[in-house]
């Protein structure tokens, strides 16, 4: 599920959820929410968690998580 969809359902906003994955700001949300940016392995992973498994590393990279995530390690 999309990060902005599931933010949606919740009802709850980019700040609310930006605080439950580690005290992110707003905009850094907001940039996941819009494919603007792709949150770290470690923020992926809380974002897991929060949404009990309904958004996953593979709801922003797509089939290619493993590539992405190797990608990630060369940076």
């Amino acid at each position: 599920m999309h990060l902005g969809a599931w933010l949606s359902k919740q009802n709850m906003t980019r700040e609310a959820f930006g605080q439950l994955v580690g005290g992110k700001a707003h905009s850094t949300v907001t940039r996941w929410v819009h494919g603007v940016r792709l949150p770290r392995r470690d923020d992926m992973a809380r974002i897991a968690v929060v949404t009990n498994g309904e958004v996953t590393a593979a709801d922003f990279y797509g089939d290619d998580v493993t590539g992405a995530a190797e990608s990630e390690r060369a940076a």
